[in-house]
């Protein structure tokens, strides 16, 4: 994940527009996406990230604009420099009670994933530590599963923790006038992308949108 500057927003935006497909959720803006992401007692999760372990994993619940209806548990794994996501859709109403600490939903759906993360949450007294919300534009190719996003207006709070809150609770992270950009991949990239990351990159710094979110607390004293 890069910065990506708003002069440079406008222009990236165009240039992916060529040559890749627009996600379908686009719509004109993009589209809303909010995370609860969850820690152990003693924050493990948190510090194997900033500390740069080469294991380490992010548990959280996610939904696009709010919605009801879709809702997912992802388990992003990083082993040595490869990546892994794991993820199950789960029901409105076991949503609420696992962002509630009562993980016993999981065990319900009787799949790999919701039966490890029933284990992680469960074992390392697992609690919600910060809820996120970015608006994301997606471009994909069918080509080893190409998807570079752009993200902006990321806010977070630490505080609050409910999914679907109406509340305006949460507060802008980084500099609005900078955008998170990111590409996924099955496989090898393909070159122009490389060449495009490049030109990019010389302007930009690796970013983490969880751990932006949870130093914003720790530079504030809030933590």
């Amino acid at each position: 994940k890069y910065h990506v500057s708003a002069d440079e927003y406008g222009q990236v935006c165009q240039t992916l527009e060529q040559v890749l497909c627009k996600d379908s959720n686009n719509g004109a803006f993009g589209y809303k996406v909010r995370s609860l992401y969850f820690d152990s007692v003693d924050n493990q999760d948190y510090f194997a990230k900033i500390n740069g372990l080469e294991n380490r994993k992010k548990i959280r619940l996610r939904t696009y604009n709010k919605s009801k209806a879709t809702v997912k548990l992802e388990i992003k794994w990083k082993q040595n420099m490869r990546q892994v996501k794991e993820s199950c859709f789960i029901d409105y109403e076991d949503a609420l009670k696992i962002q509630s600490c009562d993980f016993t939903p999981l065990l319900k759906y009787d799949n790999e994933t919701s039966n490890r993360a029933y284990r992680l949450l469960s074992e390392g007294h697992y609690r919600p530590v910060v809820l996120t919300e970015y608006l994301r534009r997606a471009y994909i190719h069918d080509f080893n599963d190409v998807r570079v996003t752009l993200d902006s207006e990321l806010r977070s709070s630490e505080f609050k923790f409910d999914l679907w809150t109406e509340d305006d609770n949460l507060l802008p992270v980084v500099d609005p006038m900078f955008s998170i950009l990111e590409v996924k991949h099955d496989g090898d990239l393909l070159a122009w992308i490389q060449l495009f990351l490049a030109q990019v990159m010389q302007s930009s710094r690796s970013v983490s949108k969880y751990v932006e979110s949870r130093w914003f607390y720790t530079d504030n004293n809030i933590m």
